[in-house]
């Protein structure tokens, strides 16, 4: 695709272009932008872009779009494509869903965000590209959104415990000190050797629920560090809600989705004559903020027992730290369970970017019609099946 320069400024010129994400040139500079944006290694985002974007299953390439200003790449945004399906359709639902959205902060508040905005929303429009979602905003992002043509799905409620001991009093406290500013500067400051051992304090708690567990449960709960993408897609084909859109997720999906360089994951499993339910709880490997917060990623079970059992063994084990699941993806009896354990929904209000995270849709060009697929209303978030799986991660 031609470059378009665009006059954001009067003293600054914005060259923007699309690429298809497809080639280890374009990973190097989704890389080299993260890595001056949050001071990690090198390495560490590369083998992160590689997983999302080149390792991802997918039927077209992600495509990225990169900012220069000269020779300088500033901003970038990336969009992969997901399916999705309703139980006993014939046919699926292909969704271009944002990604990495990136702006290098001496460039941020001069126009360029909304000129990039309505560019890539253009560009898409030329494509055929019918609806644009992002499933991770960040809340500040999300207002921004909302003000430019972005349409709300729904909002993400959030339940958490605390499990309080004098080490995660201690985390939460040298957090609370630090402040997110201040841990904003470290990372910018390039502090690698803290990061990394960050990541050594959250690979050894991760460990140690693991070999706690491997003596308490019963014979039909299991704790393991790897996925079973076979036994997991089969489960997730028997048990799809009636009436929802939900994520595919096949076999494919799963080998490639707990590969993520930028976390750590823990499987349950409930087995009985072959897999009846799993739960996966999801940790970050680098991320100071995160330290001691474990997140459910999915829940997913042939009944609601099997799912209380589960929740059950992972608070059994947790004797530090913190647990967050969204309860959208909960059912009734599970929900009730957890608030009898102590889960208390998050109210996030204290400033702009402490509020709940929402689900956006972006319908490209011309739509007059209903937003819909196979009857359900898009907008309507009690239409679909979220999880936190569709987080990014990182």
């Amino acid at each position: 695709m031609k470059p378009a320069t665009i006059q954001a400024s009067p003293k600054m010129n914005f060259e923007i272009s699309r690429y298809s994400c497809d080639s280890e040139d374009h990973i190097d500079q989704i890389a080299r932008l993260k890595t001056i944006n949050w001071g990690l290694d090198f390495e560490v985002f590369r083998s992160y872009a590689k997983w999302n974007y080149i390792d991802r299953p997918h039927t077209k390439p992600p495509l990225i779009y990169f900012v220069r200003v000269g020779e300088e790449v500033v901003a970038m945004r990336c969009a992969y494509e997901t399916a999705w399906q309703v139980k006993n359709a014939s046919t699926r639902f292909y969704a271009l869903c944002s990604a990495d959205l990136l702006i290098l902060q001496e460039y941020r508040n001069k126009g360029l965000y909304k000129e990039f905005a309505n560019y890539v929303m253009e560009d898409l429009c030329k494509m055929g590209v019918q609806y644009f979602f992002s499933f991770t905003a960040t809340p500040l992002n999300s207002i921004i959104s909302l003000s430019i043509g972005w349409k709300a799905i729904g909002k993400i409620n959030i339940m958490k415990k605390q499990f309080q001991t004098n080490r995660s009093k201690a985390i939460s406290l040298a957090k609370n000190i630090a402040g997110p500013r201040s841990i904003k500067l470290l990372k910018k400051a390039g502090l690698n050797l803290i990061l990394k051992r960050r990541r050594k304090e959250n690979s050894q708690r991760n460990d140690a629920i693991y070999h706690r567990a491997r003596t308490q449960f019963p014979s039909h709960i299991s704790l393991e560090n790897k996925p079973r993408p076979l036994e997991m897609s089969r489960l997730v084909d028997s048990a799809l809600p009636k009436d929802k859109i939900t994520l595919v997720r096949d076999e494919s999906f799963f080998h490639w989705r707990y590969n993520n360089p930028l976390s750590k994951y823990r499987f349950l499993y409930w087995c009985d004559h072959g897999l009846k339910g799993y739960l996966v709880l999801q940790s970050h490997l680098y991320s100071i903020e995160s330290l001691g917060t474990y997140n459910i990623f999915e829940l997913e079970a042939t009944n609601s027992s099997i799912k209380i059992e589960l929740l059950d063994a992972m608070i059994s084990i947790m004797n530090d730290g913190s647990i967050s699941v969204w309860t959208n993806m909960l059912d009734q009896d599970s929900y009730e369970f957890l608030v009898s354990k102590g889960f208390k929904e998050e109210n996030s209000t204290k400033s702009v970017n402490e509020h709940t995270r929402i689900m956006l849709i972006r319908p490209i060009g011309k739509h007059d019609e209903k937003i819909e697929f196979q009857g359900l209303n898009l907008l309507d978030a009690d239409n679909w099946d979220f999880k936190m799986i569709l987080m990014h991660d990182h």
